[in-house]
């Protein structure tokens, strides 16, 4: 089958500086002074904590941990990569670990104890991490823990927060702020909320709504640049979903692909759904000169109601909803 690649070019917290808080050359340890038996664990994503992205410090972090559970006595790894792939295959997002609804698709985990995750933020001349580990059977944390990081200790190149976040910053809306009516959607990567992706890696967007609905994506680049990706020329057809149903795109009957690479840094995938067609000019690929807001109410347009000889054409109700999802594409 022939393929088409695209290149996507793709609050207040009080300082917790504190005596007990714990470096971070000693975090699996901490967990094993805290917890007597023995675990196997997945590592999860490690984001900042407003936005929920992730940067070449969670990379950095995310690798010093992973060497200390491989020489830790109690505890043992399941690869970060091996998690992915199992999330992707069962078309899951790392936040149904927890959904009984969902677990009987994860007979491959069923070794796996617990997943650790946890968000960072700046707090002066240090970064403190909040990780919690928790149960994949419960859902519950079983432990938590703060763990200092002087911004000296971090090797020189390591950026805290990707270059571009000011601008992703400015692109942030909260999904529970647009919608209209009962409709909902979930957006989501293969690599999870905050997945970071290497030059030359293919991305995957995976969508659920609650309802029938047609859906489209736009792309939002490191420079704050939005493009409609989907539909495109390669699928022209408006997607129309069903409700309760995991969708990937691409999928294999779709002749083309996502594939990442250089400007580094966060982009942002947008998923707009509505129970009516679309009613508006957008074309695939072309520059967008609006902002968010902009872009809303554009996609989301009214449709004129018609009179004609004493019968009345009235406007189907539309509901629409709004779902983001950001990643960030690393340096080798």
């Amino acid at each position: 089958m022939k393929k088409i690649k695209l290149l996507i070019l793709l609050t207040f917290i009080p300082l917790l500086i504190l005596s007990e808080n714990i470096d971070i050359d000693n975090v699996i340890q901490y967990f094993e002074n805290k917890i007597d038996k023995n675990l196997v664990i997945a590592l999860e994503n490690i984001t900042y904590k407003d936005i929920k992205l992730s940067s070449d410090f969670s990379v950095y972090i995310t690798n010093i941990i992973s060497n200390q559970i491989r020489n830790s006595k109690n505890f043992k790894e399941f690869s970060k990569k091996d998690l992915e792939k199992i999330l992707e295959q069962q078309e899951l997002n790392s936040s149904d670990l927890f959904n009984d609804k969902d677990k009987t698709k994860l007979g491959e985990l069923k070794s796996v104890q617990a997943i650790l995750t946890g968000e960072y933020i700046k707090a002066g001349d240090n970064i403190l991490l909040f990780l919690r580990l928790v149960s994949i059977k419960t859902g519950t944390t079983i432990e938590s823990g703060t763990f200092l990081v002087p911004k000296s200790k971090i090797p020189e190149g390591i950026e805290i927060l990707p270059s571009n976040y000011n601008v992703v910053k400015s692109n942030y809306l909260k999904d529970s702020n647009v919608y209209k009516g009962e409709l909902s959607i979930k957006v989501w990567t293969q690599k999870g909320e905050g997945g970071f992706y290497k030059k030359g890696e293919y991305l995957k967007v995976f969508l659920k709504s609650n309802k029938n609905c047609y859906v489209r994506l736009f792309h939002v680049d490191v420079y704050g640049k939005k493009k409609l990706i989907f539909p495109n020329q390669f699928y022209p057809k408006d997607k129309k979903i069903l409700g309760d149903k995991v969708y990937v795109i691409p999928d294999e009957t779709m002749e083309f692909e996502f594939e990442l690479g250089p400007p580094y840094g966060t982009e942002q995938i947008i998923a707009l759904a509505s129970t009516l067609p679309f009613n508006d000019d957008i074309k695939p690929f072309a520059e967008l000169d609006y902002n968010i807001p902009q872009l809303l109410s554009k996609t989301f347009g009214t449709i004129e109601t018609e009179t004609d000889k004493g019968l009345t054409v009235k406007e189907v109700s539309q509901e629409f909803a709004y779902a983001q999802v950001f990643y960030t594409i690393v340096k080798d």
